[in-house]
């Protein structure tokens, strides 16, 4: 009898670990929210892998994710299409823990390119002349950005000052 009540436990504390889960993970289209965890995140991957989101920990920032390394600070510049325009936009390398992200510099911009096209797409220099090209689907992108956004905002501070301010001696 105690092994059967202790494998009923088991399944339902799993159970409950899993819809916690689920909570914090949902679809909207072809994108995926994450929220929690120390950042809230909305992101699509391609079929490379590669991933294009919007992750908010102090502000939000678009990003792009080509599964490579850079260093830290460093800034690139690339090129950005979506469905209506293309043009350049700077990106600058942010490392959070072992993941290396490339920080869209220009987040209005961005912004929206994401809300009036059904794809996104960047290309970046690489040495010896070539060119990394990934495309992204938009599809699911307004519902997720909302979805961060809020989630975001009610998890900041209500803005009451500490009185600490950064001064120059």
């Amino acid at each position: 009898m105690t092994k059967l009540l202790f494998a009923v436990f088991a399944i339902f504390s799993l159970l409950i670990s899993a819809q916690s889960n689920a909570q914090t993970k949902q679809f909207s289209g072809d994108w995926i929210t994450d929220i929690g965890g120390g950042y809230d995140e909305a992101y699509v991957t391609n079929d490379s892998k590669s991933s294009f989101g919007l992750i908010c920990m102090d502000s939000c920032l678009w990003y792009v994710d080509f599964q490579k390394t850079c260093d830290d600070g460093d800034k690139y510049t690339a090129l950005m299409a979506d469905g209506s325009s293309a043009g350049a936009v700077e990106l600058s390398c942010l490392k959070i823990g072992k993941r290396y992200i490339l920080i869209l510099n220009d987040f209005d911009m961005v912004q929206k390119a994401t809300l009036r096209s059904e794809n996104i797409g960047f290309s970046i220099a690489l040495q010896g002349g070539k060119f990394h090209v990934s495309r992204f689907s938009l599809r699911g992108v307004k519902t997720a950005q909302e979805r961060v956004f809020k989630a975001a905002a009610s998890g900041r501070p209500s803005g009451k000052s500490t009185g600490y301010k950064d001064i120059k001696l």
